[in-house]
């Protein structure tokens, strides 16, 4: 009988940390419900872009950038880039002239109220070429 209630307890925590590691439909190294274009694109392409993000450190503007849906992106100090959700709060860009990186630890929301679309994005960029820095955009609509 113990044996089967310690069997029981150990399955109990095992399901218990595999919910855990599974809030908000993240897997590990897997991309999550989250779906990066419908929440932070700013338009299908530069085409149609209808809206940016100016994001700032410390209080001052680092530079605006801009997501398409169609995987393509741009950015006021660097460039036209290409970009692919490569985890749950992840997205790896590259740049024209082969500036590369990541954006991690994704957060944010944006909001429509009336005609008016508002939002707030936060996000780690870590790279080589254009350094690590952590950045709070606010979303600008055209």
């Amino acid at each position: 009988m113990r044996r089967i209630l310690l069997t029981s307890v150990t399955a109990t925590v095992l399901l218990i940390l595999a919910s855990l590691a599974n809030i908000g439909g993240c897997k590990a190294g897997g991309t999550c419900d989250l779906n990066f274009n419908e929440v932070f694109g700013n338009g299908s392409s530069s085409e149609t872009q209808d809206s940016e993000w100016e994001c700032e450190n410390g209080g001052g503007l680092v530079f605006t950038i801009a997501f398409f849906t169609d995987g393509t992106g741009f950015r006021s100090d660097a460039g036209e880039f290409t970009w692919e959700q490569t985890g749950c709060q992840a997205v790896d860009f590259e740049t024209a002239s082969l500036e590369s990186g990541s954006f991690v630890t994704i957060q944010g929301n944006v909001a429509t109220t009336g005609s008016t679309t508002f939002g707030n994005l936060s996000m780690e960029q870590e790279s080589d070429d254009l350094g690590d820095i952590q950045v709070a955009c606010t979303y600008n609509q055209f």
